[in-house]
């Protein structure tokens, strides 16, 4: 299976949660920016599926993704009077749950256990203090357990020395074009890799055309002592009118080449309907065809998972009557949060075409003292979404 480490999968309306089933076969294609870390695991409808220590989820389970909780179509519930994990702590159903002292911390703002484990009423999940079993319908974890997702991780920040050049002319990297409705690959969409600074993309740097399992192979021409390629993927083929056009912009860090351990990068582009219905969720209006585009920005940590607990604000490109911020939450975009749950994924609408600067920060009431993560620039067209990536420091290359 192929890992999409740099891609954001989202899933249900907006779940944009890591690596989260869509009711696909998880081996067709990676879903568009997202991963699933080492202690991760994902449910999708009515099942689940893990990563190397991570949980598992049976229908109606809970899963764990990098950094937090989330939910298949089933829920975050267990058992029939168990408890659920909201995205501020643990509520208690019907049968109640009670923890032991001073326990482990599920994700940012997650529910928490002790040492001995959370109980729950009847029917619920019961979870030890590495692993859990759940009553009928629950879910039952492997060893780093049901929430034993690692905490956040910004401890390299800020990161010394330069990132790695490429070791040739010539950096080729393959890219996959999936429908983030339904996780499959698109066959024949035309895909150009432009230059950062070519706003249009009139001059492409390479062009090709997506196979059946969705991937192009790109070859780009760059000068062996600069970063690499810093430029975006152009997904926007006006033949391709039922999906949203899409720019995957590469954010701080270049590519120099084919990137080590299976991962890939990849973009899912929204079916136009899927589009509307999530911006009407988040309350917000979109500007069309007056000079304004879309970022959706993903933030990760140390390990390349996505960071809870991040806020993101646009320093240059905003409109300041028409630029709105919205964080994905549970199935859809939330009109009250302020900071990115397990997602990492954040969107700004309504920014001015031309070119955006998007800063990412933890604010003082998460822990730290705003720390300033970072910022990616990147372009902006108008009715066009853009994806891109903020990482401390460099993906692991071959």
């Amino acid at each position: 299976m192929k890992t999409p480490l740099l891609a954001v999968g989202m899933c249900g309306l907006l779940s944009a949660t890591l690596a989260i089933g869509c009711g696909g076969d998880d081996d067709e294609a990676p879903p568009a920016n997202g991963s699933a870390g080492a202690a991760g695991a994902s449910a999708g409808s009515g099942g689940a599926k893990a990563g190397t220590g991570g949980a598992t989820a049976g229908s109606g389970g809970t899963s764990a993704g990098s950094g937090g909780t989330s939910a298949g179509s089933g829920g975050a519930s267990a058992g029939s009077g168990g408890a659920t994990a909201g995205s501020g702590g643990t509520a208690a159903g019907s049968g109640g749950a009670t923890a032991g002292s001073g326990g482990a911390t599920a994700g940012s703002g997650g529910a928490t256990a002790g040492s001995g484990g959370a109980t729950a009423g009847s029917g619920g999940a019961a979870a030890g203090s590495g692993s859990g079993g759940a009553g009928a319908g629950g879910a039952a974890a492997g060893s780093g357990g049901a929430g034993g997702a690692p905490p956040v991780d910004f401890s390299c920040v800020p990161v010394t020395g330069a990132d790695p050049k490429p070791t040739s002319t010539t950096v080729t990297f393959d890219f996959y074009v999936t429908d983030y409705g339904t996780k499959k690959p698109i066959e024949g969409y035309v895909l150009k890799a432009c230059k950062k600074d070519d706003a249009a993309c009139a001059t492409p740097l390479d062009t090709k055309t997506s196979d059946a399992t969705g991937k192009v192979t790109f070859a780009v021409t760059v000068d062996a002592a600069g970063p690499g390629f810093d430029g975006y993927i152009d997904a926007t083929d006006p033949l391709q009118t039922k999906y949203y056009p899409t720019l995957y912009a590469w954010g701080n860090h270049a590519a120099v080449g084919q990137l080590a351990g299976g991962a890939t990068w990849s973009v899912s582009v929204f079916p136009t309907g899927l589009f509307s219905a999530a911006t009407a969720i988040g309350g917000v209006t979109v500007e069309k065809a007056n000079g304004h585009g879309h970022v959706l920005h993903v933030t990760r940590d140390c390990a390349w998972l996505a960071a809870s607990g991040v806020s993101v604000a646009a320093s240059a490109g905003a409109d300041a009557a028409k630029t709105v911020t919205r964080y994905t939450a549970g199935s859809g975009l939330s009109q009250t949060a302020t900071v990115t749950s397990e997602s990492g994924a954040s969107f700004v609408f309504n920014l001015l075409a031309g070119v955006a600067t998007i800063d990412a920060q933890v604010p003082s009431n998460q822990g730290a003292p705003n720390l300033l993560l970072g910022g990616v620039t990147v372009p902006v067209r108008q009715d066009v979404l853009t994806v891109t990536s903020w990482y401390p420091k460099p993906i692991p290359t071959l």
